[in-house]
């Protein structure tokens, strides 16, 4: 019975993690915002294949030129791609 929940929380985490990365995205494409720019960058700090790596940076990127991004989420998406590129966490 242990094993059958444990299974159920790991396939939960899983699908709420994909859902996390998708709804990054596209909130970041739709309308970028302080928590989605925190957001792909929490989803950076982990282990992650170049190319997909890659996409999250350039997600990023498009937040600084975003025309429905306000000052503060250009300014912290500037902030967060200097600290990645400082600390070579690319």
């Amino acid at each position: 019975m242990g094993t059958v929940l444990q299974e159920a929380a790991f396939s939960c985490t899983v699908a709420h993690g994909t859902e996390a990365k998708d709804g990054a995205r596209r909130s970041v494409r739709r309308q970028p915002s302080l928590l989605s720019g925190w957001i792909a960058n929490r989803i950076l700090n982990t282990d992650l294949s170049e190319n997909v790596r890659r996409s999250y940076i350039a997600l990023l990127n498009e937040a600084l030129g975003h025309p429905n991004a306000s000052e503060n989420v250009r300014e912290d998406s500037a902030d967060l791609l200097n600290f990645r590129c400082e600390n070579n966490f690319s």
